[in-house]
Protein backbone atom coordinates (compact mmCIF):
# COMPACT_ATOMS: atom_id res chain seq x y z
CA UNK A 1 0.00 0.00 0.00
CA UNK A 2 1.43 3.45 -0.84
CA UNK A 3 0.10 5.08 1.95
CA UNK A 4 2.45 6.34 4.81
CA UNK A 5 1.57 6.37 8.22
CA UNK A 6 2.28 10.35 10.08
CA UNK A 7 3.70 8.97 13.05
CA UNK A 8 6.24 6.75 10.86
CA UNK A 9 6.73 9.88 9.13
CA UNK A 10 7.44 12.26 12.66
CA UNK A 11 9.94 9.81 13.64
CA UNK A 12 11.81 9.68 11.12
CA UNK A 13 11.72 13.61 10.26
CA UNK A 14 12.69 13.47 14.65
CA UNK A 15 15.12 10.93 13.98
CA UNK A 16 16.84 12.29 11.04
CA UNK A 17 17.38 15.67 13.21
CA UNK A 18 18.89 13.84 16.24
CA UNK A 19 21.43 12.85 13.98
CA UNK A 20 22.30 15.79 12.52
CA UNK A 21 23.11 17.07 16.14
CA UNK A 22 26.16 15.08 16.67
CA UNK A 23 29.15 16.95 17.13
CA UNK A 24 32.55 16.96 18.89
CA UNK A 25 34.69 18.30 21.76
CA UNK A 26 38.18 19.08 22.47
CA UNK A 27 41.38 19.48 20.68
CA UNK A 28 40.83 15.63 19.84
CA UNK A 29 37.32 16.80 17.96
CA UNK A 30 35.86 13.27 19.99
CA UNK A 31 32.70 12.38 18.37
CA UNK A 32 29.85 13.48 21.30
CA UNK A 33 26.55 14.28 21.58
CA UNK A 34 25.24 17.94 21.70
CA UNK A 35 24.99 18.25 25.75
CA UNK A 36 27.72 16.47 26.70
CA UNK A 37 29.16 20.01 27.92
CA UNK A 38 26.29 20.96 29.67
CA UNK A 39 25.27 17.64 31.20
CA UNK A 40 26.30 16.13 34.90
CA UNK A 41 26.60 13.11 33.41
CA UNK A 42 27.95 11.61 30.52
CA UNK A 43 28.09 7.96 28.64
CA UNK A 44 31.45 6.61 26.89
CA UNK A 45 31.31 4.60 24.02
CA UNK A 46 33.65 3.14 21.52
CA UNK A 47 32.85 4.60 18.17
CA UNK A 48 31.15 7.22 16.75
CA UNK A 49 28.31 5.31 15.65
CA UNK A 50 27.75 4.35 18.67
CA UNK A 51 26.87 8.06 19.96
CA UNK A 52 24.88 8.36 16.65
CA UNK A 53 22.39 5.22 17.63
CA UNK A 54 22.25 6.46 21.09
CA UNK A 55 21.49 10.17 19.68
CA UNK A 56 18.84 8.21 17.37
CA UNK A 57 17.07 6.70 20.85
CA UNK A 58 17.62 10.94 22.28
CA UNK A 59 20.30 10.09 24.46
CA UNK A 60 22.45 13.17 23.61
CA UNK A 61 25.26 13.07 26.16
CA UNK A 62 27.48 10.45 25.06
CA UNK A 63 31.58 10.54 23.93
CA UNK A 64 33.11 8.25 21.98
CA UNK A 65 36.54 6.88 23.28
CA UNK A 66 37.74 5.54 19.30
CA UNK A 67 40.18 3.21 20.80
CA UNK A 68 42.01 2.08 23.19
CA UNK A 69 44.10 5.34 23.20
CA UNK A 70 41.57 7.53 25.48
CA UNK A 71 41.88 10.54 24.37
CA UNK A 72 42.64 13.51 27.02
CA UNK A 73 39.89 15.46 26.53
CA UNK A 74 37.52 11.93 27.92
CA UNK A 75 40.13 11.89 30.51
CA UNK A 76 38.96 15.47 31.52
CA UNK A 77 35.44 14.63 31.64
CA UNK A 78 35.31 11.88 33.47
CA UNK A 79 37.35 13.74 36.10
CA UNK A 80 33.81 16.28 36.50
CA UNK A 81 30.93 14.11 35.75
CA UNK A 82 29.92 10.97 36.43
CA UNK A 83 30.58 8.49 33.76
CA UNK A 84 29.14 5.27 32.69
CA UNK A 85 31.29 3.52 30.42
CA UNK A 86 28.70 1.70 27.70
CA UNK A 87 30.94 -0.91 25.44
CA UNK A 88 29.89 -3.85 23.42
CA UNK A 89 30.45 -7.25 25.33
CA UNK A 90 33.20 -8.19 22.98
CA UNK A 91 37.30 -8.26 23.31
CA UNK A 92 37.09 -4.76 21.81
CA UNK A 93 35.13 -3.29 24.61
CA UNK A 94 37.23 -5.41 27.37
CA UNK A 95 40.60 -3.81 26.15
CA UNK A 96 38.88 -0.46 25.87
CA UNK A 97 37.16 -0.55 29.30
CA UNK A 98 40.66 -1.96 30.80
CA UNK A 99 42.68 0.91 29.57
CA UNK A 100 40.03 3.57 30.35
CA UNK A 101 39.94 2.10 34.06
CA UNK A 102 43.65 2.73 34.36
CA UNK A 103 43.18 6.44 33.51
CA UNK A 104 39.98 7.84 34.19
CA UNK A 105 37.55 8.33 36.92
CA UNK A 106 34.66 5.63 35.95
CA UNK A 107 31.53 5.45 38.24
CA UNK A 108 29.70 2.87 36.27
CA UNK A 109 29.94 0.42 33.89
CA UNK A 110 27.68 -1.27 30.92
CA UNK A 111 27.95 -4.10 28.78
CA UNK A 112 26.08 -5.03 25.65
CA UNK A 113 24.26 -8.49 25.18
CA UNK A 114 26.27 -10.79 24.15
CA UNK A 115 26.83 -11.18 20.15
CA UNK A 116 25.77 -7.47 19.76
CA UNK A 117 27.35 -4.04 19.66
CA UNK A 118 25.74 -0.45 21.19
CA UNK A 119 25.52 0.46 17.75
CA UNK A 120 22.98 -2.09 16.58
CA UNK A 121 20.99 -2.14 19.59
CA UNK A 122 17.11 -1.46 20.01
CA UNK A 123 15.99 1.56 21.69
CA UNK A 124 14.79 -0.63 24.07
CA UNK A 125 17.87 -2.88 24.60
CA UNK A 126 19.93 0.34 25.29
CA UNK A 127 17.56 2.07 28.14
CA UNK A 128 17.42 -1.80 29.55
CA UNK A 129 21.10 -2.25 29.65
CA UNK A 130 22.05 1.64 30.74
CA UNK A 131 18.99 0.48 33.86
CA UNK A 132 21.29 -2.46 34.60
CA UNK A 133 24.80 -0.58 34.86
CA UNK A 134 27.01 -1.66 37.66
CA UNK A 135 29.14 -0.07 40.04
CA UNK A 136 32.85 0.03 39.01
CA UNK A 137 33.96 -1.20 41.79
CA UNK A 138 32.36 -4.68 41.01
CA UNK A 139 34.26 -4.42 37.63
CA UNK A 140 37.37 -2.96 38.98
CA UNK A 141 37.60 -6.26 41.29
CA UNK A 142 36.67 -8.62 37.98
CA UNK A 143 39.61 -6.98 36.18
CA UNK A 144 42.55 -5.94 38.20
CA UNK A 145 42.15 -9.08 41.26
CA UNK A 146 43.70 -11.20 38.63
CA UNK A 147 44.38 -9.73 35.10
CA UNK A 148 44.97 -12.85 33.62
CA UNK A 149 41.20 -13.79 34.01
CA UNK A 150 38.46 -12.44 31.79
CA UNK A 151 35.83 -11.43 33.62
CA UNK A 152 33.14 -14.62 31.79
CA UNK A 153 35.41 -16.92 32.79
CA UNK A 154 35.16 -15.63 36.61
CA UNK A 155 31.85 -15.08 37.20
CA UNK A 156 29.75 -16.21 33.97
CA UNK A 157 28.08 -13.07 33.59
CA UNK A 158 28.79 -9.26 32.11
CA UNK A 159 26.78 -7.19 34.32
CA UNK A 160 23.00 -8.07 33.15
CA UNK A 161 22.47 -10.25 36.29
CA UNK A 162 22.79 -8.79 40.03
CA UNK A 163 26.59 -8.33 40.66
CA UNK A 164 27.96 -9.70 44.36
CA UNK A 165 27.96 -7.58 47.38
CA UNK A 166 30.90 -5.47 47.03
CA UNK A 167 31.39 -6.24 51.05
CA UNK A 168 32.80 -10.19 49.85
CA UNK A 169 35.72 -8.52 48.08
CA UNK A 170 37.26 -6.45 51.05
CA UNK A 171 39.44 -8.38 51.84
CA UNK A 172 41.96 -7.34 48.75
CA UNK A 173 41.78 -3.12 49.18
CA UNK A 174 45.14 -2.64 50.61
CA UNK A 175 46.50 -3.83 46.95
CA UNK A 176 43.64 -1.86 45.33
CA UNK A 177 45.19 1.62 43.79
CA UNK A 178 43.32 4.47 45.71
CA UNK A 179 41.05 6.18 43.49
CA UNK A 180 41.51 10.21 44.01
CA UNK A 181 37.96 12.20 43.84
Amino acid sequence: DGTINSDELLDDVRQSMRIEKIGSVGEEKVPAGPNVLESDAIIIVEGRADVLNLLRYGIKNAVAVEGTNIPRTVIDLCEKKTTTAFFDGDRGGELILRELLQVADIDFVAFSPRGKSVEDMSRKEVIKTLRNKVPVEYVRDQYFEDSAELPELKGGHQGAEEPEPPEKKQKHTATKRPRDH
